[in-house]
């Protein structure tokens, strides 16, 4: 393989295009569950399996969807403190990418700015 010039740096060279976007799927899906665990949205999930355990153990993506209408923006900050901490569970980010999503407002990347799930 050529030695590539200061220029030609490879900055994925850890990941190739296929594992990063697979990270990224991951920390979206990630996000997307604590924030249904913030807003509680199992209590009205039709899944047995999210009532029975008390959190998101479906597909999260649809639930909060139909929720992110009927939130209002002055919730969006305890939301996002509660998010940035891991959700009522407290858990760790699954990645590096997650993380840095947490330190984001989810106006970002979920309230319209970009696909979720």
């Amino acid at each position: 393989m050529p030695a590539l010039s200061a220029r030609e740096k490879n900055l994925h060279k850890r990941h190739t295009p296929e594992e990063q976007q697979m990270r990224d799927k991951r920390a979206r899906i990630a996000l997307t569950r604590i924030h249904c665990d913030v807003l509680k949205l199992w209590r009205r999930c039709t899944d047995k399996r999210c009532k029975r355990h008390r959190r998101c153990r479906g597909n999260a993506a649809p639930c909060l969807h139909r929720t992110l209408g009927t939130i209002p923006r002055n919730m969006r900050e305890y939301i996002f403190r509660q998010v940035r901490a891991g959700g009522p569970f407290r858990l760790p980010p699954v990645n590096n990418l997650e993380w840095e999503m947490r330190q984001t407002p989810a106006d970002n990347w979920l309230w319209g700015a970009g696909p979720c799930g």
